[in-house]
């Protein structure tokens, strides 16, 4: 009788962890499919060899990558606010901005629990 305890325990551990491994997968997909993850791959390398500081992802002036630490977010501000960007108030994982005559959104996304992704949108985004 503990024998097919166990073998029964044994199958469901297996199958959880196969259903746990098939949605990270899905996860991994559907990330991909929202943005395009190669240069994202190229901007956490080169911010590991400079050595935490801010990497342009596609030399767009749009995204940026960061280590996610307090140190970093607040250097992330202070290089916006350099740029001439007004911190108005935070809205969620979104930071609003005044640049100019309009409004920036700076979306902020966690990648790998490890590194901050910040997407700039101007008003041309919106409209």
């Amino acid at each position: 009788m503990q024998e097919r305890v166990k073998r029964i325990l044994k199958v469901v551990s297996m199958i959880l962890l196969a259903v746990l491994t098939l949605v990270s997968i899905y996860e991994l997909v559907k990330k991909a499919q929202q943005k395009n993850v190669l240069p994202i791959f190229g901007a956490i390398r080169r911010l590991s060899e400079t050595g935490g500081e801010i990497v342009d992802v596609n030399g767009d002036g749009a995204h940026y990558l960061v280590y996610d630490n307090d140190e970093s977010r607040r250097n992330f501000k202070s290089f916006l606010e350099e740029l001439g960007y007004s911190f108005i108030g935070q809205y969620g994982k979104s930071d609003l901005y005044d640049f100019g005559a309009g409004e920036v959104l700076v979306k902020r996304t966690k990648i790998f629990n490890k590194y901050m992704l910040y997407d700039v949108y101007s008003d041309d985004f919106f409209e």
